[in-house]
């Protein structure tokens, strides 16, 4: 009796330490995933590559990059299901959410920054740009093309890292923002400064002209007055 209570307990803690270690493992792959593609609108190769581009993102930028795309979002909106969702998985503290819904009416997509390098890379105005873009290919379900896009674009904007204004075009591609009225401004502006010196110079020229001739005149009436001066006082000496 006593072995067969021993054997017993060998076999449940054997038993105990293989479900640990499952457990330990699907753990670490779970945390290890980025992508969840729920609604099945990739392929195993587009997941794989799209994978590629996020241990690329997360390797420069240290941001988690979530792609999550539902059918069902649970009762909730868009934004209640990508913030519930960052929070019930043990993802970075930076980190930038994706969520595609797709449904019978339209499709939606949502984004947002989590984090202090996250938030101040993905502003307000760069996350608008981004969905606006990144939209069009959704709405034709080219829903890989939509999250490649999405992934070179964020990309692109961390490595821009916010060190000037740049901006999305039609192209989705990241341009320089070039400020041609204020340039244009500028350009005017310095000639006409530079014009107004060059005249102010010549009349102050002229001013020191003018009165260095009537300085001139007035020294030379002076020298005729006194002549004229000792002219008079040599003749009376004579006389």
């Amino acid at each position: 009796m006593k072995y067969i209570k021993s054997f017993i307990l060998i076999f449940i803690l054997l038993f105990v330490g293989i479900i640990n270690c499952y457990a330990e493992k699907n753990t670490t792959s779970v945390n290890n995933k980025r992508i969840f593609d729920y609604a099945d609108l990739y392929s195993s190769n587009q997941e794989k590559n799209l994978n590629k581009k996020v241990k690329e993102f997360i390797d420069s930028s240290k941001i988690d990059p979530i792609i999550v795309t539902v059918d069902k979002l649970e009762g909730k909106t868009i934004s209640e299901y990508a913030m519930d969702f960052y929070k019930s998985h043990k993802f970075k503290s930076n980190a930038v959410v994706f969520v595609i819904y797709i449904n019978e009416v339209e499709p939606q997509i949502y984004m947002y920054g989590i984090g202090k390098k996250a938030a101040k890379c993905y502003t307000d105005d760069r996350i608008g740009e981004i969905l606006e873009y990144v939209y069009d290919y959704v709405e034709k379900k080219e829903y890989y093309e939509a999250t490649d896009k999405y992934m070179d674009i964020i990309q692109g904007f961390y490595d821009l890292d916010q060190r000037d204004s740049y901006y999305l075009n039609d192209e989705g591609k990241i341009v320089r923002y070039i400020p041609w009225i204020e340039i244009i401004i500028l350009s005017l502006t310095i000639p006409f400064i530079l014009i107004m010196l060059f005249i102010y110079q010549i009349n102050s020229n002229n001013k020191v002209n003018k009165d260095s001739i009537l300085d001139d005149k007035l020294d030379k009436e002076k020298l005729i007055i006194n002549t004229e001066k000792d002219e008079l006082i040599d003749i009376n000496i004579s006389k």
